[in-house]
């Protein structure tokens, strides 16, 4: 009856397909009954199940029928003269399919690193964001295989596939992995560190700031809506980004990006030339005219 039969070794989710490596402990296999009493054609029929179920959806797992297993297994119509032996060590659960305690082991095992290493990435993500998180910063530290396994789990075998030893039993199973502690040690899961800065475009309301002017005031810099605006249209048309928009300017300023420093020393060499030619004017016409009354 569907009622007596134990629960999967592995809970539903366990979908191992984007796995490409399968693990094999060759000490553990070559010295399984399972390999050491079958023959050439029967090791390659297990050896076969073993991989196809690595894949199978729950992991571990392949379908109780006939024709699936002697395609799977590659033995095709000598199925029947094999699959006594081939099926050692594999338990039909509740949900009707064939599960197989040692790649049960491994798939768990594999499962529990890929959950820690996700966690982990989400984790790292959140910190570098600046979003809130703790659930997977917990669970980062916190997975293993017997939070993967199912609660309760009673079953049933004989024998072994890639392990050592026969033998029955039924009761409620230890988890493989232990205990786990729960806490990151000792320490509770605090809040974020806080956002770091990042660059932006210059504000729409960007103007200079109080600290700005004074700066400016104790430098002698003058003119300061002037730099500013031509700094703004600067930054819009190239595109620039900075953390620190004051200080941006700042630099902006003492580097005269306006040119308004260069543009009033022209200013005063033009006046200044231009004094000149007045005041040599001016003399040659005295010249000319002392000379007429002369």
């Amino acid at each position: 009856m569907a009622g007596e039969l134990p629960e999967p070794l592995v809970d539903a989710d366990v979908d191992l397909r984007d796995f490409p490596f399968f693990p094999v402990e060759f000490r553990r296999l070559f010295a399984s009954e399972t390999w050491i009493l079958g023959n050439a054609e029967q090791r390659c029929a297990s050896l076969c199940l073993w991989c196809e179920s690595w894949h199978g959806t729950p992991a571990s797992s392949i379908p109780d029928n006939d024709k699936m297993l002697a395609h799977l297994s590659q033995t095709g119509a000598r199925w029947p003269k094999v699959k006594a032996h081939v099926l050692r060590g594999w338990t039909k659960c509740s949900d009707g399919r064939l599960y197989h305690a040692v790649v049960a082991e491994k798939a768990l095992e594999a499962w529990a690193k890929h959950k820690k290493a996700s966690s982990k990435g989400k984790a790292g993500a959140s910190k570098r964001w600046g979003t809130s998180n703790a659930r997977a910063n917990t669970t980062a530290n916190s997975t293993s295989i017997d939070q993967l396994m199912p609660k309760n789990s009673k079953g049933t075998g004989t024998g072994t596939g890639t392990g050592t030893g026969t033998g029955t039993g039924t009761g409620n199973e230890e988890p493989l992995g232990g205990s786990t502690n729960h806490q990151q040690g000792g320490k509770s899961v605090g809040a974020p560190k806080k956002k770091a800065s990042r660059e932006t475009p210059v504000p729409d309301d960007f103007s200079p700031s109080k600290n700005v002017l004074q700066w400016a005031e104790s430098k002698g810099f003058s003119d300061i809506q002037q730099h500013c605006e031509r700094f703004i249209s600067k930054c819009k048309a190239k595109g620039y980004t900075y953390v620190d928009w004051d200080h941006a300017l700042r630099n902006a300023i003492e580097s005269d990006w306006a040119g308004l420093r260069k543009g009033n020393g022209s200013s005063n060499a033009a006046a200044i030339a231009e004094a000149e030619r007045q005041i040599f004017g001016s003399n040659e016409r005295d010249i000319t005219n002392e000379s007429e009354r002369v």
